[in-house]
């Protein structure tokens, strides 16, 4: 079943003390951290994992794993997915199939999520139902605005407006032949918009941008939609001039799609959660990891100290070294998982055995 998830509201809720930390302040993770993760992975009843992009992180930065690696992550995953108590979540940089192909025949309980054309994009075998802000917040800003933009009116002032080949984004192009009155028209429509965002609570997750263009093009993400308005106008009319653009604050980053993770059950709340990445992209799913705990959270970036060059601060609370490390570390928690399974049937076998001797006596 799906679930309807609520507007955000991590837009005007500021990151308290999250700020990054210089990256080589961060240490390889000890042994008694290792520890005191296990334990709350054990205590936890409801627990999250999102996976980030896999080089670097389940496998190589440049290659497959060999197989006994191979064989250890899948035996880890398999189990890990297997327990109710989880939640996993595999985020790709690629388009969400390429996730899919890699992962999806180890446990039909893993979910997926990847990128098309700047947008999240889920995968249909999910077990796992999140719904993302949808398109239709965003035309009905758009309409409202239309109605108090005066510009639109005037004679031979053509402004042409594009959706962006993106659900969350809209956009209008002001071209700089319309001469000196371009920046006046995207200045008022910018004012509009924002305040038609501010006059009503559940639009407030949308901001809007204003910037000058030059040599832009229709491959830039426009698509022209004005009848009568072809490609050769556009170069000719439109290389140069203003855009103003209307988007969810997150619309191109995972940071929406963890927000969506965390509040579609709503009473059911997370008392764990790992994050492992070790690309730019991830450290917005570390970020965000933070924001919605305030314990029994785990943001582990996965570098070495070699590589620290791509990324110069982390929001990560904990590093590990390599992949290596990252199917070691799953290994672990999908045995504590056996070992919980393995006390908890002893524990019935004793209940039993206590059971059978009470009535055998009893009968005597």
């Amino acid at each position: 079943m799906d679930v309807l998830v609520p507007a955000s509201n991590i837009a005007d809720r500021p990151l308290v003390g999250l700020g990054t930390r210089q990256i080589s302040d961060l240490d390889y993770m000890n042994p008694e951290e290792s520890e005191k993760m296990r334990k709350d992975y054990l205590n936890a009843k409801r627990r999250l994992i999102i996976i980030g992009k896999d080089k670097g992180v389940l496998k190589p930065s440049n290659g497959a794993n060999p197989n006994e690696d191979q064989k250890q992550l899948e035996e880890a995953l398999r189990t890990l997915a297997q327990d109710r108590k989880n939640e996993i979540w595999m985020v790709t940089s690629q388009g969400v199939g390429a996730a899919e192909y890699a992962y999806s025949h180890i446990n039909p309980n893993l979910n997926f999520a990847g990128r098309y054309r700047n947008q999240i994009q889920l995968s249909k075998y999910n077990t796992k139902s999140v719904k993302l802000p949808h398109v239709g917040s965003l035309l009905e800003i758009e309409n409202i605005a239309k109605q108090r933009i005066t510009t639109f009116d005037l004679p031979g002032k053509k402004i042409q407006s594009f959706p962006l080949e993106i659900e969350l984004s809209f956009q209008y192009f002001i071209p700089d032949s319309m001469g000196d009155f371009a920046k006046f028209m995207a200045t008022e429509i910018k004012d509009k918009l924002e305040t038609v965002i501010k006059e009503n609570q559940k639009f407030k997750d949308y901001v809007v941008t204003i910037a000058q263009v030059k040599n832009c093009s229709p491959g830039d993400g426009l698509k022209i939609n004005e009848e009568g308005f072809t490609e050769d106008d556009f170069i000719k009319f439109m290389r140069h001039g203003f855009k103003v653009q209307i988007n969810h604050i997150y619309y191109n980053d995972q940071r929406i799609l963890v927000e969506a993770i965390f509040n579609k059950d709503q009473g059911r709340k997370f008392d764990f959660a790992l994050s492992l990445g070790g690309d730019p992209v991830d450290e917005l799913t570390h970020q965000m990891i933070k924001s919605m705990m305030s314990k029994q959270n785990y943001a582990i970036l996965v570098k070495n100290k070699e590589s620290e060059g791509d990324l110069l601060g982390t929001y990560a609370s904990h590093r590990l070294e390599d992949h290596k490390e990252v199917i070691n570390l799953l290994g672990d928690l999908a045995a504590v998982r056996s070992s919980n399974l393995c006390l908890e049937h002893l524990y019935q076998f004793f209940c039993k055995m206590k059971k059978k001797k009470t009535y055998n006596l009893w009968d005597k």
